[in-house]
């Protein structure tokens, strides 16, 4: 999952973090870096939606770098990407990867981790009033004390799927969460 924050119309990744979980949803690795992006410019909002400073992406490494760290840990296409948003990180990553000559190695399909949850959530008969993260996180339970940081937005999100896991589901066909 990557933090992607915008400056004018020029998304870009300040912040990537990953969780590889099994199938029974158990950690096996975690990944995490500070992003320095290629232009200059880093909005006060995203610095203070984030709390990553100019001066900690000043003297962090660039995507060309992390990028490749990222797709080593991901075993390239052998795993499956998910983000809270996968319709608006994807395409950021894959910007990302473009910018610097490198081919986008994610070749599976990503889980989008909202549309998961709204329809578990729906078919187990739980309203939620907003689709954020945090509010998510609450409706389950789950107390959230930083949000919008990429590899702590990855544990709340493990943490949503591990109580969705739980729900029985209303009707007559069941699934697992992460069948894939």
């Amino acid at each position: 999952m990557a933090l992607a924050e915008t400056e004018g119309n020029l998304p870009y990744i300040v912040e990537v973090g990953a969780i590889k979980i099994d199938r029974e949803l158990n950690i096996l690795d975690t990944f995490h870096s500070l992003v320095c992006p290629p232009s200059e410019q880093y909005s006060e909002y995203s610095e203070n939606l984030c709390g990553i400073t100019k001066d900690q992406l000043e003297v962090s490494p660039d995507w060309k770098e992390i990028g490749k760290l990222f797709s080593k840990f991901t075993g390239f296409n052998r795993c499956r990407l998910s983000s809270w948003g996968t319709y608006a990180d994807i395409p950021v990553l894959k910007q990302a990867y473009g910018y610097y000559g490198m081919g986008y190695p994610h070749n599976v399909v990503p889980l989008d981790a909202i549309t998961v949850t709204s329809v578990v959530a729906s078919f187990s008969n739980i309203k939620l009033k907003s689709l954020a993260l945090k509010n998510v996180a609450l409706t389950f339970g789950i107390p959230v004390s930083v949000s919008h940081r990429a590899l702590e937005d990855c544990h709340t999100v493990l943490k949503i799927f591990k109580e969705l896991n739980k729900m029985e589901i209303s009707g007559e066909d069941k699934f697992e969460l992460l069948e894939f």
